[in-house]
């Protein structure tokens, strides 16, 4: 199952990378794959904002007898 969704990954990013040198130059594929890389960091700013919060809710509470 992995190669099937690494596969349509090379294809798709080959072809928008050789779009891209086509169409604007060497250093297009630096900014199509910085697109990518900041959606990834943006979907893990919820989590390090829930780590963030602090405050007793960060930390499990031990379990009562």
């Amino acid at each position: 199952m992995h190669s099937s969704f690494t596969t349509p990954g090379v294809i798709e990013g080959s072809s928008g990378g050789r779009l891209a040198i086509n169409s604007f130059g060497l250093r297009a594929p630096l900014w199509l794959g910085a697109g990518p890389a900041v959606l990834g960091v943006l979907t893990l700013l919820p989590d390090l904002r829930r780590r963030a919060g602090g405050g007793s809710g960060s930390r499990p509470r031990a379990a009562r007898p």
